[in-house]
C-alpha cells in the first residue's frame, strides 16, 4: 500500500451537520438505499503546483476535441480508400464507428478513390464549441503528485449535481462552478436538461442541481423522455444543456438550441489508446500528426498512461509480449471492458485471473491501461442513510469539469478500494485551494 496522507481538518460542520445539510439539500429529507453515499467534513487541499497541472489539462480539452473530431471525420468519409484502408478501419472499430458507417455507404460513391475535398474540410473543421461540457476522471501518482487521465467523458451531464454538492462542502472550491455557468447560459432562455427513459436513476443529483441553477438566478428544469414529445407543458422550454441516446427519435424543433452535441465516440476509452498509440503504429502516427498540433499530441502523452487494445494497432508479436507481460507481472496493467462504467467491468492492477478472464470474454471489447499507483487518504465519515462513522484509506479520483478549456468544478470521490469509484461506501468530497 502506498504512503497515506491525511488531509488537514478544514473549517466545516462536524460529521452529522453536514450529514443533516445533505439529506435536507440533496435528497429533500428522503434518503434512499439505492442512492446513498458517504460524506466526510475533510476537503482534500490542492496546493499551486497541483493547481497549475490542472489547469493545464484542462486547457488541452478544446485541442482534445477537436483533433479527435477531425480523426473520426477523416476515417468516416465515404471513398474507396477510407472504406478499404485497414488503419481508418481499425480507427472506426475502436471508436465503435464501423456499424454506423457501414449503414450509411452511399452506392453512388463507390468509385470514388479519394474524396480530397472532404479531407481538407474535415482538417479545417474545429468542433470544440459543439461540445462545452466535459468531465476528466484523474488519478494522482503518490511519489510524484503528477495527474494522470484515466477518461474523459464528453457531452454527459451525469455528475453535475454530485460535483456542485462536493463544491458546497469545500470551502475554497476551484473554478466558477457548474452551477453558476448553467444560471448563465439559462438565465434568458429556458433550458432542459433531459433525461432519457434509462436514466431516472440519475433524478435525485438532476433535480438538486436545477434547484442549485434556479437559486442563482438560472431558468433550468428536468425533462424526461417521455415528457419530449412536448405532449405536455414544457413548450416554453428553448434550449436543451445536451441530447442524450434516446429510445424514439423524436423530431428536434429548429427554433430548439442544443448546447451539446453527442458524438459517443469523443467519450470512448480506447480514444486515449489512439492518442497514446503505445505500440507506435506508424500509419496511425501519420494520421495523428495530421489531426493534432504536434506540442498538443506531445503534451496528451504526457497525462495519458499507455493505453492498449488487443483488437487492432498490435501485431501478433506486439500482443503476444503484451499477455505475457501480464501473465508475470499482472500488478503493470488494469483491464476495463470499453462499454461498461464505474468498478463494472474493471481488472484491478494485480488481478490476474480476473484479467485474463475479461481478456478472454471481451477480447475485442477491451482496453489494457498502465496502472498508476493509488493515491491513498485516511478519512473520516458518515453514512448518509444510517449515520454510521468510522475513519478508513481511501483511494482518491478526481473528477474535473471543463468547459471551453476552463474549469468549473472539481469532484472528488473516495473509496475503500484500490479504485475509486461512486458507490454506497464511497464518499463524496470537497477540494480545497491552498
Amino acid at each position: 500500500m502506498a504512503e497515506t496522507l491525511k488531509p488537514t481538518s478544514s473549517e466545516t460542520q462536524p460529521l452529522n451537520e453536514t450529514r443533516q445539510f445533505v439529506v435536507e439539500q440533496f435528497f429533500r429529507g428522503r434518503v434512499d438505499e439505492i442512492h446513498n453515499f458517504r460524506v466526510t467534513t475533510e476537503s482534500l487541499p490542492i496546493p499551486e503546483p497541483e493547481q497549475a497541472q490542472l489547469e493545464q489539462i484542462g486547457q488541452l480539452m478544446p485541442p482534445f476535441i477537436n483533433g479527435l473530431g477531425k480523426l473520426i471525420t477523416l476515417s468516416t468519409i465515404d471513398d474507396k480508400l477510407r472504406r478499404a484502408d485497414p488503419t481508418f478501419r481499425s480507427i472506426r472499430r475502436v471508436l465503435g464507428l464501423e456499424p454506423s458507417f457501414s449503414t450509411s455507404l452511399d452506392l453512388d460513391r463507390k468509385s470514388i478513390i479519394q474524396d480530397e475535398d472532404a479531407e481538407i474540410t474535415a482538417l479545417a473543421t474545429n468542433t470544440s464549441s459543439d461540445h462545452p461540457f466535459i468531465r476528466i476522471d484523474l488519478i494522482k501518482h503518490p511519489h510524484t503528485n503528477q495527474f494522470f487521465i484515466a477518461e474523459v467523458e464528453v457531452d454527459k451531464l451525469h455528475g453535475f449535481g454530485y460535483a456542485t454538492l462536493c463544491r458546497s462542502l469545500s470551502s475554497q472550491p476551484p473554478g466558477l462552478g457548474l452551477a453558476n455557468l448553467i444560471a448563465r447560459i439559462s438565465h434568458d432562455a429556458p433550458t432542459g436538461m433531459l433525461l432519457s427513459g434509462l436514466e431516472r436513476f440519475y433524478l435525485p443529483e438532476a433535480t438538486y442541481f436545477t434547484s442549485q441553477v434556479k437559486q442563482l438566478g438560472g431558468q433550468l428544469q428536468v425533462i424526461f423522455e417521455g415528457d419530449y414529445m412536448f405532449d405536455r407543458d414544457i413548450s416554453n422550454v428553448k434550449q436543451l444543456l445536451a441530447l442524450p441516446t434516446l429510445k424514439g427519435k423524436p423530431s428536434i424543433p429548429q427554433d430548439l438550441v442544443v448546447l451539446s452535441h453527442r458524438q459517443p465516440a469523443l467519450g470512448e476509452k480506447s480514444a486515449l489508446g489512439i492518442i497514446s498509440n503505445p505500440s507506435q503504429d506508424s500509419s496511425l502516427e501519420s494520421l495523428l500528426n495530421l489531426c493534432f498540433d504536434p506540442q498538443v499530441l506531445h503534451q496528451l502523452r504526457q497525462v495519458i498512461p499507455a493505453t492498449h487494445f488487443l483488437s487492432d494497432f498490435h501485431s501478433s508479436e506486439i500482443k503476444q509480449e503484451l499477455l505475457r507481460q501480464i501473465a508475470t507481472d499482472p500488478k503493470q496493467f488494469f483491464v476495463k471492458v470499453k462499454n461498461q462504467s464505474g468498478a463494472r467491468g474493471v481488472a484491478q492492477a494485480g488481478d490476474q485471473a480476473a484479467q485474463l478472464d475479461l481478456i478472454r470474454r471481451f477480447a475485442k471489447n477491451v482496453v489494457i491501461q498502465q496502472t498508476i499507483p493509488p493515491y491513498w487518504v485516511e478519512l473520516p465519515y458518515i453514512d448518509i442513510m444510517t449515520g454510521y462513522t468510522g475513519t478508513d484509506q481511501h483511494t482518491i479520483r478526481y473528477g474535473l469539469f471543463v468547459s471551453q478549456g476552463e474549469i468549473m468544478d472539481l469532484a472528488l470521490t473516495a473509496s475503500p478500494s484500490p479504485v475509486a469509484h461512486g458507490g454506497k461506501t464511497s464518499i463524496q468530497m470537497g477540494a480545497r485551494l491552498v
